[in-house]
């Protein structure tokens, strides 16, 4: 298939590998998503459904856009969550949800955005299509250090419950530690308490958290983190059994 971009415009400096673990500076929540939108359709193409197969959903266009679209991406759940949800499908006010870790604004606070939702919202993009590429081409140790981080004080329940980008994310995170838990746990151990159980507690947070298989997924998981870090696994387990014994959960 040919590209809809030329090859001028996929013409760019390479990167210097350090610059990976520092993140673009940028002047605002608009700034930040209209740059990530960019980088993001200069990194990838997205094949149509009626043309793809089972294994070729995107096109890597550019490794050195994805390389800049991840330095772009937010290092904490709350720009995590001004980008990708809250303003992504309602101008109206939303509600932040509450992290017992977490430092995000509790449930009952409300707050309108201060600009042009609409053409803010014309920025939107599917992180479902770049997140695998970028664990690609990212060092691992760096790219699990953002995508945790991001994941630090994150509530998947609340008012957004199966809002597809926080689901996303919570899934992502969720499979990625599972990928490498002795990375997961070496990146975690440098991290406070509050932000360790706050991460555990949005990765498992929903209306089910007591589900059979996410259950299963904790218990499996509590088992190896309790073989390379006891405190993580700790943490682990106090943010899960905080999570069961909230009103929210059915059946408690």
């Amino acid at each position: 298939m040919s590209s809809v971009f030329s090859a001028h415009q996929l013409c760019v400096a390479p990167a210097k590998e350090h610059d990976l673990a520092s993140d673009e500076q940028l002047a605002s929540i608009e700034a930040q998503k209209r740059t990530l939108y960019t980088y993001y359709q200069q990194a990838i193409q997205v094949i149509p459904v009626e043309e793809r197969d089972a294994d070729n959903r995107v096109v890597v266009l550019s490794e050195q856009y994805l390389k800049r679209f991840f330095r772009a991406l937010p290092r904490n759940f709350e720009t995590f969550f001004k980008l990708y949800v809250g303003y992504v499908h309602r101008e109206e006010d939303y509600v932040h949800s509450y992290n017992p870790w977490g430092s995000f604004s509790p449930a009952t606070q409300q707050r309108r955005a201060t600009f042009d939702t609409k053409k803010f919202n014309r920025y939107s993009h599917d992180l479902s299509h770049i997140l695998p590429g970028l664990a690609k081409v990212i060092p691992e140790e760096v790219y699990y250090a953002k995508l945790l981080a991001m994941g630090c004080g994150g509530k998947g329940g609340g008012g957004f419950w199966g809002e597809a980008n926080s689901d996303l994310l919570q899934e992502y995170l969720r499979d990625l530690i599972c990928q490498n838990i002795a990375l997961s746990a070496q990146v975690l151990a440098q991290k406070t308490d509050n932000e360790i159980a706050g991460l555990f507690y949005y990765l498992y947070d929903g209306p089910h958290p007591d589900h059979p298989a996410l259950k299963k997924d904790y218990e499996e998981l509590y088992e190896k983190l309790m073989a390379i870090s006891p405190r993580v696994a700790r943490l682990l387990k106090v943010a899960y059994e905080k999570l069961l014994s909230e009103e929210h959960c059915p059946g408690h």
